[in-house]
């Protein structure tokens, strides 16, 4: 979860326990909270927490980035929080699939669906990005993507520990080509035992992108 939270005050009577404080804590980060008694750090929790409102601020965003990692019981825990949500709060859940959130907890939010990005617009972003990497690559890599840019950042970086031998059977999947799953299934023979145990999970991983991505089918 991602928390971040802008320009936030609260006071109590004439007592000033928060005074614009801004702060944004990300996934796995460690924080501390130093102060003397009665600097505020009690009161700096119960905020982040939900448990007291600020008095001024804007709005406060907890941004869950990986709903797969979320378990059923963490999000049954959230939901009277999404159900009843303090009016300066905003819960934000990624997701690559829809069910990797609940139903309870899907029917309570607003569900926003990315697109993917057209082919040449990818494949322009991938060039800024990774412009170390061969046009085809980068090319291969935006098809077997479905048009989702981390996706295919994603492909390229296990491009480089990726063997001839699975880049030729998957480039022919993305692509469809029925005739270059055969030709690189029939390479497949002459490979030894060994070689053939490194290269199977090497081949699951990446069918697993290429399936997991819209755009892309089981030809």
């Amino acid at each position: 979860m991602v928390i971040n939270i802008q320009n936030v005050s609260k006071a109590y009577g004439n007592v000033k326990a928060l005074d614009g404080v801004s702060l944004q804590i990300r996934d796995l980060d460690r924080v501390a909270v130093l102060g003397e008694s009665g600097s505020g750090k009690s009161t700096l929790l119960a905020l982040i927490n939900g448990h007291i409102r600020p008095n001024e601020g804007r709005k406060k965003i907890y941004i869950f980035p990986d709903g797969k990692e979320i378990t059923p019981q963490a999000q049954n825990a959230l939901l009277k929080g999404i159900e009843e949500p303090p009016a300066y709060g905003v819960f934000l859940f990624l997701a690559q699939q829809a069910d990797h959130m609940l139903e309870t907890i899907r029917s309570r939010c607003a569900e926003l669906k990315l697109s993917p990005l057209p082919a040449d617009l990818l494949e322009g972003e991938l060039a800024k990005r990774c412009p170390d990497k061969d046009p085809q690559v980068r090319r291969d890599a935006a098809l077997r993507s479905g048009g989702y840019l981390g996706q295919a950042e994603q492909l390229l970086k296990q491009e480089e520990s990726l063997s001839p031998q699975a880049a030729a059977l998957l480039n022919a999947y993305a692509k469809k080509d029925r005739s270059g799953i055969i030709t690189a299934c029939f390479a497949l023979e002459r490979q030894k035992r060994e070689t053939l145990l490194e290269l199977f999970p090497e081949c699951r991983r990446m069918l697993s992108y290429a399936l997991s991505a819209p755009g892309l089918h089981p030809v």
